[in-house]
């Protein structure tokens, strides 16, 4: 027999098999010209576990005859005829089965081999052959341990990218605070001039419009915040309370779109007249 090849036995005095391996799945084509003369292909197959029953499934592309023997002896298929029958089916496409460990006893037998022997097929011809041993019930301790183990991944896994998500967003967060730090420190600034006590003198001062001592543009310069200097109520001495300051700043969101409209008049009207009236008013971007 072909040993290189998986081919096992004795063709002197009997014939040759395929060794099939448990838990696979094998597939002969017999498609070639060369094949035409073959009608008969045998296998053999020894259960690698004493505790799992044996299973086996066959089917072909064309009709054949099956027969299914077991032998505790490793020369069976011999002239001395060592082998059990199981199965003998004819003209068939497909077969299953199952051998159960405990009818033909693995544990006691362990040379126990099973032979299938496929004949009378026509070429051309397709067999796919497998045998395989695996539990019937799977084993609860395994699953669980297999599906926490699986669970505890998964979470270490979440937990080490929740990590990396919120020390990415603290980075992004002291940038964000250094950029508006940076740009609250490079605004412009400019020193204004306020009359906080006003006399008789002083009192066409307050006839004209007050100016804001800053005015804080929004995006888009539509908008603006406004800042003024405001006396708080006071005692009838003028003398404000115990406690408390006179003056306050207030802040206000103003439309500045018809301001700018006037601003641009009077530029024009400066450039004409060459005269530039010079405010000290701050503005921030």
């Amino acid at each position: 027999c072909d040993s290189e090849n998986r081919y096992l036995g004795n063709p002197l005095r009997g014939t040759c098999y395929y060794n099939l391996l448990i838990d696979y799945q094998f597939t002969f084509s017999l498609l070639q010209e060369d094949d035409r003369h073959y009608t008969a292909i045998n296998f053999m197959a020894t259960p690698e576990q004493a505790n799992k029953n044996l299973d086996m499934s066959i089917n072909a592309s064309n009709n054949f005859n099956l027969n299914i023997t077991w032998s505790l002896s490793s020369t069976a298929g011999t002239i001395s005829g060592e082998e059990m029958p199981i199965i003998a089916r004819t003209n068939i496409k497909e077969h299953r089965d199952s051998f159960s460990c405990e009818k033909f006893n693995f544990r006691l037998h362990h040379n126990i081999t099973f032979y299938v022997y496929v004949s009378n097929f026509s070429w051309p011809i397709k067999i796919q052959i497998a045998f395989s041993q695996h539990n019937s019930i799977m084993d609860l301790v395994q699953f669980f341990v297999t599906f926490f183990s699986c669970f505890l991944s998964l979470l270490l896994v979440a937990a080490v990218v929740w990590k990396i998500k919120q020390t990415c967003w603290a980075s992004r967060r002291r940038e964000q605070l250094m950029r508006e730090r940076q740009q609250m420190a490079s605004r412009p600034f400019a020193s204004v001039a306020v009359a906080l006590e006003v006399g008789g003198d002083q009192e066409e001062l307050l006839q004209a419009v007050p100016k804001p001592i800053a005015m804080e543009p929004c995006w888009g310069s539509r908008a603006g915040v406004l800042t003024v200097l405001l006396y708080l109520p006071r005692v009838p001495s003028g003398i404000p309370p115990p406690g408390q300051s006179g003056i306050a700043i207030a802040s206000a969101l103003v439309d500045t779109s018809q301001q700018r409209v006037m601003d641009f008049k009077e530029r024009g009207l400066g450039l004409k007249h060459r005269k530039h009236n010079v405010h000290h008013q701050g503005t921030c971007v």
